[in-house]
């Protein structure tokens, strides 16, 4: 898949690429700036999930003993 991912997008796609669930501070971890909040998570998972539903992925979230996850899925079209 070939999209026009930000430098951010690129870091988080390649930590959410082995379909795991990963938690919103793992993947605030990606973000370019060290002050911004777990929020900026959000805006990128939002902007990465308009980009990967044309090639028929997405990304969910996931909620498990008061932690917030996201994973990347494909998605099936029958």
């Amino acid at each position: 898949m070939r999209a026009d991912f930000t430098p951010t997008q690129w870091r988080m796609m390649e930590v959410l690429a082995d379909c795991e669930p990963h938690s919103v501070a793992e993947l605030h971890g990606c973000a370019d700036d060290e002050l911004s909040t777990a929020a900026v998570v959000r805006v990128h998972v939002a902007n990465l999930r308009r980009k990967l539903r044309p090639h028929g992925n997405d990304i969910i979230y996931e909620r498990r003993q008061n932690t917030s996850y996201y994973r990347l899925i494909k998605i099936n079209k029958c």
